[in-house]
């Protein structure tokens, strides 16, 4: 979730970095996609059929989309670019990457770090491209922010892959494997309308760097005004840049200025962000509101599974589905053959009763998905 955040991040590296529940490949999922309520009302007949969403949310029962086709990936290059190493699940997921490319039959060098910086990531971009290789594979990247460098990549044939994005105009020409930003919004509003019974008074942060951020505003937004007249919101700005600083800034600006009482909740871009905020929170003795965060990064799920910060929900990615999913899209591309669709992965609703679920774990399909793919690469 970058210029962080699961992706991933979001998560977003953001989101995003920032985008992920750990780094194994251990496995936890369902079988059909639930539907989330078309109409409520508030009241209580609209909050009974929120709560039963959350539960569906949490569930994680859900159709995962996959390639049928088997094709032959031939022996290429490609280059994984990661968001930057200062965000852990920029570091997983371009681990993974190499993984996965070298699984394919490709090779690999080590990946790169795009340290959170658009200039040293088109400069990155522009360096394989002009290396010959076949293929970019990125994590967390705001491409609209480097489409020179990408518009060059793609006018001499390289195919790009990003992994937890939003490429938005740049669809297309970048191929994204990715969960709904916004969707995952959508997720966590409803999550906090029926923690708090219909009275949630949230405070969410956005990073204008990373679209993804903005869109699981926008999320939250449209669930709360429709669906909680008795809530409010309000939207704060800070920077992913920021992880690294004691607070983070932005946080504790928000919290000095925030009596006791005002404020239920506070969501984070993304747990790397999510968790020196709630130690923040702790150290000050505030028991008033809790953080939430997208991601389902490692310590956040041992603090939800423990109780040992005041963190309430987390939204965990496929973000090793993604990375694979991603590099299989690249080889189709190179290949010449027809790439599919990963653009609205899904994601599940993370909270005490379920975080011990994915502790070292990732929510992901269930087996060994892995060979899915190896087998329609030739490689099984």
């Amino acid at each position: 979730m970058s210029k962080k955040i699961c992706g991933a991040l979001l998560g977003l590296c953001l989101v995003l970095v920032i985008g992920a529940c750990g780094s194994s490949n251990d496995s936890s999922s369902g079988s059909s996609q639930a539907a989330a309520p078309t109409a409520t009302t508030g009241g209580t007949a609209g909050l009974a059929a929120i709560k039963a969403q959350v539960a569906k949310d949490k569930a994680g029962a859900v159709t995962w989309p996959a390639p049928t086709e088997a094709f032959d990936p031939g022996s290429k290059k490609a280059m994984i670019i990661a968001c930057g190493f200062q965000a852990p699940v920029c570091v997983e997921a371009a681990k993974e990457g190499v993984k996965a490319v070298k699984a394919m039959g490709w090779t690999t060098p080590a990946p790169q770090d795009g340290q959170l910086a658009p200039q040293t990531q088109s400069g990155l971009v522009n360096k394989a491209t002009q290396q010959g290789y076949d293929a970019i594979v990125m994590y967390g990247i705001d491409v609209n922010s480097i489409k020179a460098a990408i518009d060059q990549a793609t006018a001499k044939g390289v195919a790009i892959g990003c992994i937890v994005c939003n490429s938005g105009a740049l669809r297309g020409k970048v191929i994204d494997a990715t969960p709904d930003f916004e969707k995952q919004g959508e997720q966590m509003a409803r999550y906090l309308i029926a923690k708090n019974d219909g009275k949630a008074k949230v405070a969410a942060f956005q990073d204008s760097a990373f679209p993804q951020t903005s869109l699981r505003v926008s999320g939250v937004k449209n669930v709360m005004s429709s669906d909680c007249p008795a809530c409010s919101l309000s939207v704060k700005q800070e920077s992913v840049a920021e992880t690294a600083k004691p607070g983070p800034p932005a946080f504790t600006a928000l919290l000095s200025a925030t009596p006791t009482g005002k404020l239920t909740d506070v969501v984070a871009l993304y747990d790397g962000i999510g968790v020196p905020m709630a130690t923040t929170l702790k150290s000050r003795g505030r028991k008033d509101m809790v953080i939430d965060g997208y991601d389902a990064e490692q310590p956040v799920l041992q603090a939800l599974a423990g109780g040992t910060l005041p963190y309430g929900a987390t939204i965990g990615s496929p973000v090793n589905y993604a990375t694979w999913a991603a590099v299989d899209e690249v080889g189709r591309k190179v290949a010449g053959k027809p790439t599919w669709d990963a653009t609205a992965l899904p994601t599940v609703l993370i909270t005490k009763d379920n975080a011990s679920k994915y502790i070292g774990k990732q929510f992901q399909p269930a087996g060994d998905w892995q060979s899915t793919f190896t087998k329609l690469w030739g490689k099984g």
